[in-house]
């Protein structure tokens, strides 16, 4: 006999039952292999992600409305909604302030040259990043605290923390902004 003795019909079923195993194994592989790896979140990742966006932002102008069009996506959700009403808000009353009147990203009306990153902090898919002026601005050492959080393997800014020396309203700009709407609905109410 060429190739051994007849297989019988178990003996042929569990084959392709292995068979198939293997072959499932082996795409299992092939498409994990496949996909992009994912980025860290981690220190190096953040810090490159916040100077990044900084860099941008001040090269073009530090005009948060642009940054707001062109860089929506390095916003969480929930910040770039709050942001964008709160821009809508202003141009319907240019008349007068009833949003935001400085650079909610730097935390000033009047920009420096350069922003570095000092100190990062990763923690559970959370990042905190320490923004500083070049040179510092004498009156404070940080300009802000940048939180974000690790979304779609991705950085995302979910706030910008300003330090509680301006109470628990303006400490970070959230809250800011959940204010100001406030504060906007309470003057349309008859």
């Amino acid at each position: 006999m060429i190739g051994g003795p007849p297989l019988s019909a178990g003996h042929s079923s569990l084959m392709r039952r292995i068979s198939f195993c293997v072959l499932a194994l082996l795409l299992a592989i092939s498409c994990a292999s496949a996909q992009s790896p994912v980025p860290k979140a981690d220190e190096a990742s953040c810090r490159s992600f916040v100077q990044g966006f900084y860099d941008w932002h001040v090269d073009h102008g530090s005009n948060f409305e642009r940054t707001l069009k062109l860089k929506r996506s390095a916003l969480s959700p929930e910040l770039g909604s709050a942001l964008a009403a709160d821009l809508a808000a202003a141009k319907k009353n240019a008349d007068e302030i009833v949003g935001l009147d400085f650079d909610p990203f730097l935390n000033s009306q009047d920009p420096a040259a350069h922003y570095r990153v000092l100190k990062v902090t990763v923690k559970e898919g959370s990042c905190l990043a320490e923004i500083a002026s070049v040179p510092p601005d004498k009156s404070r050492k940080l300009d802000a605290t940048a939180e974000l959080r690790a979304q779609n393997d991705k950085w995302v800014f979910a706030n910008f923390h300003y330090g509680p020396e301006n109470g628990p309203a303006n400490e970070n700009l959230l809250s800011i902004l959940q204010q100001l709407k406030r504060d906007r609905e309470k003057t349309k109410k008859p």
